[in-house]
């Protein structure tokens, strides 16, 4: 599988938009070459500098969406956050992200600290899990695990401007 989006090559940075520094909304995301036995995908996008303070040696997690449909191939800008349930323009579930709040948040690494890296990971699943709203990363990965068949990834970086 091949994971994109229009408003950031891979190892390129995010911009300021989907950033804690500005309109803090979700980048569209894209994806091909999906496997034929795929019956649902789900996502997470992590910063891999910086660790969960709640959880030990996790990554921090930005957003964790899934049960999103197997013939959908992109996720739209601006999907709703402190939405536990998605219903347009297709269903899906979020997760709880490391602020404590459901949906997506962008990046906003500490001041002076560099560039972050956040990465998307797209998971093809072979089955749809019927897994419920709210989901922590250790959860979510832990109902996944023997299920994923395919996984993509797409990584931006982002700098803090203020």
């Amino acid at each position: 599988m091949i994971l994109t989006s229009p408003a950031f090559m891979d190892q390129r940075p995010i911009p300021i938009a989907y950033t804690g520094e500005s309109e803090d909304i979700s980048p569209v995301l894209e994806w091909s070459g999906v496997p034929d036995k795929t019956r649902s995908f789900a996502l997470i996008c992590e910063d891999h500098d910086a660790f969960c303070p709640k959880e030990k040696g996790q990554f921090f997690v930005h957003w964790l969406a899934y049960e999103i449909p197997a013939n959908i191939r992109s996720i739209p800008e601006a999907m709703p956050p402190g939405e536990f349930r998605i219903n347009q323009p297709f269903k899906m579930e979020q997760g709880m992200n490391s602020f404590g709040k459901i949906g997506y948040r962008g990046p906003l690494p500490p001041r002076n600290s560099g560039a972050h890296h956040y990465v998307f990971t797209l998971y093809a699943l072979d089955q749809k899990l019927n897994l419920q709203p709210g989901l922590s990363k250790s959860k979510l990965i832990e109902k996944v695990e023997g299920h994923i068949i395919a996984t993509a990834q797409l990584t931006g970086t982002y700098a803090r401007h203020l």
